[in-house]
């Protein structure tokens, strides 16, 4: 017995041993294609940057018949007939009719459980994109809007993407604001300046250092908002953050819901980010 299991004690060594090796020539490997391979080839760099931008565009243009309404208590419990009197109220027209909204609801995350903590977003689709387009325009006008004594903010709805890109890339806005340069926002994500005649762009992070070169501005520094994107349900859920307590509608795929925007970590990023279109 003893030889035996001597024998097989050997075997038991010999796999381990040789698992080892191969644990350590895969790790071997793994360090040799550490982060700077991504960095060494351009052209992949670029093409990813582009897809990126593209599948960002496409969340956009479902997004682009949305208004995003800050600042609404959450006592308002009948948001699609507030939302008609206040939209009524902004373009200074008789009452709208009632499918003139199709769907409006909160953000999808945890309501506030104290008074000083800001109320949920509302999110409302309008079909008629000419109405839509025309209650954001007069919005421009005024950042802070009244009605049935409440004060309220309108904003475009934004994919996740573009709002972490554009808060990334306020250290350059700022630069352009304290320069007197007109800016403005484009779809797929971009950043535009017209200068004699010019057209400056930024598309990704590598094109920030040679548009404020060509602008005469400093050199700041700007998180690389592709490296690092906005997170998402099932990310927020691995860092330990609480899940929303919302009950699965029968035949809902659980899954669906990591498609969902952590919108409670975006809510502030529109802040301070209105395309000044001049």
């Amino acid at each position: 017995m003893q030889a035996t299991f001597g024998r097989e004690i050997a075997e038991v060594r010999a796999d381990i041993s040789a698992i080892d090796t191969r644990v350590t020539q895969l790790e071997a490997r793994a360090g040799d294609q550490a982060p700077g391979t991504h960095d060494a080839d351009p052209l992949m760099e670029r093409r990813f940057s582009d897809m990126h931008r593209r599948l960002d565009d496409l969340e956009n243009r479902t997004r682009r018949h949305n208004i995003r309404v800050r600042g609404v208590h959450e006592g308002v419990l009948e948001t699609k007939d507030f939302l008609l009197g206040a939209f009524a109220h902004i373009l200074g027209c008789p009452p709208l009719p009632f499918t003139a909204i199709d769907r409006a609801h909160r953000a999808l995350r945890l309501k506030a459980t104290t008074e000083a903590a800001p109320p949920r977003d509302i999110i409302c689709h309008l079909p008629d994109f000419a109405l839509k387009d025309a209650i954001m325009q007069k919005a421009r006008t005024r950042r802070k809007w009244r009605f049935a004594a409440e004060t309220f903010e309108l904003y475009q709805d934004l994919s996740p993407h573009t709002l972490s890109a554009r808060r990334a890339l306020r250290p350059v806005t700022q630069l352009l604001q304290e320069a007197e340069l007109p800016y403005r926002w484009g779809f797929p994500l971009s950043l535009q300046v017209r200068k004699n005649g010019l057209m400056h762009t930024i598309r990704s992070p590598q094109d920030v250092a040679q548009f404020l070169s060509e602008l005469n501005l400093p050199i700041v520094e700007v998180q690389d908002w592709e490296r690092f994107p906005p997170p998402t349900q099932s990310t927020m859920r691995l860092a330990g953050a609480p899940r929303p307590q919302r009950t699965l509608r029968k035949g809902r795929n659980p899954d669906d819901t990591d498609l969902l925007r952590a919108d409670s970590q975006l809510s502030q990023a529109q802040e301070g980010l209105r395309s000044p279109l001049r």
